[in-house]
């Protein structure tokens, strides 16, 4: 009956045992994982870099643009006029308060 309740209770050393098998594993997992992400990470450097280097020959500072029929504001959305537009109707509408007040 006593080699049971040894059996049953445990000691010391397991649950240390278990702790250190569960941080190796750990650290297992955090090596396979970079050592799969470190060739990642040197291919997206390199192409990052090459896209500059191209954007910086290439001469042009804009952004990639797509093609002529998707544009993201048509040729009749003049930002500038429309803030004038509005600083001049937010004149109108502070004209009309003052007027009531």
């Amino acid at each position: 009956m006593l080699p049971a309740m040894a059996e049953d209770q445990g000691g010391i050393a397991w649950p240390l045992i278990k702790l250190g098998l569960l941080g190796l594993g750990g650290l297992a997992a955090i090596g396979l994982f970079l050592s799969i992400l470190k060739p990642l990470m040197i291919v997206g450097v390199l192409a990052g870099a090459g896209y500059v280097g191209y954007r910086l020959v290439s001469g042009s500072n804009r952004a990639l643009e797509g093609g002529k029929d998707r544009k993201a504001l048509g040729p009749s959305d003049d930002f500038e006029r429309r803030m004038r537009e509005l600083d001049e109707a937010e004149r109108r509408v502070d004209a009309e308060i003052r007027k009531r007040s």
